[in-house]
């Protein structure tokens, strides 16, 4: 049968409360694009092998792809919700220019905070979301340190919007990140996850209580810290975005 399919590409998820977030996602997108076949695939190597080790039938993106070819779907997008260029995305754009001429017309889409104009909204957003005092900041932690060019490039957005007591790092960035708390003067802190959901890695390692995580080194520069364990797709600014780069990508399809 002829159709037009979305897929969602998501990095992929293990605790229940996460996974009901990509869940939200999907039928935001099945509400933008009425008539639809919204599917969801996952990137992770790592959480896919977890899911099938434990016999659930999530696919990754080029199994996903695969089955629509075979059940007739002919136009066919793919809306990552990934954050940013890196190793997920570059494996979505790999399996894309496999499948590219399996279809009468295909798209990839961008990742959600691609250009300057994403991050823009997304401080914008979170600034309208977690108001803060003079005397606090936000704290945006997310990945690993192979993607440092892309928090750098959020706090130089974040200067030029005039938002100062805004700061995003990667978990390997704690020194730099306190290094810039001290010359702002600051002595309380918001951490919010620079992710899609928040999961045992939220849980652990930034808002978590044990003594390496960011919540309990920050306590530790004595920083009066509120950590938020929840991700950004929580949201219902960021999804409704999410929804819209989906709708975006799919009218590519002409």
């Amino acid at each position: 049968m002829a159709g037009n399919a979305m897929l969602l590409a998501h990095y992929g998820a293990g605790c229940p409360s996460a996974r009901a977030v990509l869940a939200a996602i999907e039928e935001e997108a099945r509400a933008a694009l009425p008539g639809w076949e919204i599917r969801a695939a996952w990137t992770s190597a790592a959480f896919l092998r977890r899911a099938r080790e434990a016999g659930e039938g999530i696919p990754g993106v080029p199994e996903a792809l695969s089955a629509l070819q075979a059940e007739g779907y002919d136009r066919v997008s793919i809306q990552p919700t990934l954050l940013h260029p890196g190793k997920g995305y570059a494996a979505v754009s790999a399996a894309a220019v496999d499948f590219a001429g399996e279809f009468t017309a295909f798209k990839l889409g961008r990742p959600l905070l691609a250009d300057e104009e994403d991050r823009a909204a997304l401080c914008r957003l979170l600034d309208r979301e977690f108001p803060r005092g003079e005397d606090e900041a936000l704290i945006l932690a997310g990945h690993a340190a192979g993607d440092g060019a892309f928090y750098a490039e959020v706090n130089a957005l974040c200067a030029e919007l005039g938002l100062p007591r805004m700061l995003a790092g990667a978990l390997s960035d704690l020194d730099a990140v306190c290094g810039t708390l001290r010359t702002l003067a600051v002595r309380r802190v918001t951490l919010l996850p620079l992710l899609l959901t928040a999961g045992s890695h939220t849980a652990r390692d930034i808002a978590g209580e044990g003594p390496e995580s960011w919540r309990s080194l920050l306590a530790s520069e004595g920083y009066e810290v509120r950590a938020v364990p929840q991700g950004l797709a929580e949201l219902p600014g960021f999804r409704a975005r999410i929804a819209a780069a989906a709708r975006e990508t799919a009218l590519c399809l002409g």
